[in-house]
């Protein structure tokens, strides 16, 4: 009983809550870049975040505990580099999304290059 109500029951309104806000989230950006394939996935947001995790554990593999906070840095570093390349006299949803889906290939290819070389260092990303 115990373990029902203050163990699982607390994590799964949490899970509930982060779903919620990651649907609405995605939402809001699809209708802001006008299409439907828009995700941090293809723009490159994830990326950025991975990167910067995969730096903090190459870096300071002592201080693991920073990795949520080094992830959030990486991904909105890594959206407003975004939204700073791909302005030219105004910013339209086609060139942020051609732009985003170019620094994700560069950000994963420098990620998976780090992680070739610091393989010791980066267990499970």
């Amino acid at each position: 009983h115990t373990i029902v109500w203050d163990l699982r029951l607390p994590r799964i309104i949490v899970g509930l809550i982060v779903g919620m806000c990651l649907a609405v989230s995605g939402s809001i950006m699809q209708g802001v870049m006008k299409n439907p394939l828009a995700d941090p996935g293809i723009i490159g947001v994830s990326a950025g975040a991975a990167f910067m995790a995969v730096i903090i554990m190459i870096v300071l593999p002592q201080y693991i505990l920073l990795l949520p906070i080094a992830a959030f840095t990486g991904g909105f570093v890594t959206a407003m580099l975004i939204y700073g390349l791909a302005w030219q006299n105004g910013s339209s949803p086609s060139r942020i999304i051609l732009v985003g889906v170019a620094v994700n290939s560069v950000i994963g290819a420098a990620m998976s290059a780090l992680m070739l070389l610091f393989s010791d260092r980066v267990q499970a990303v």
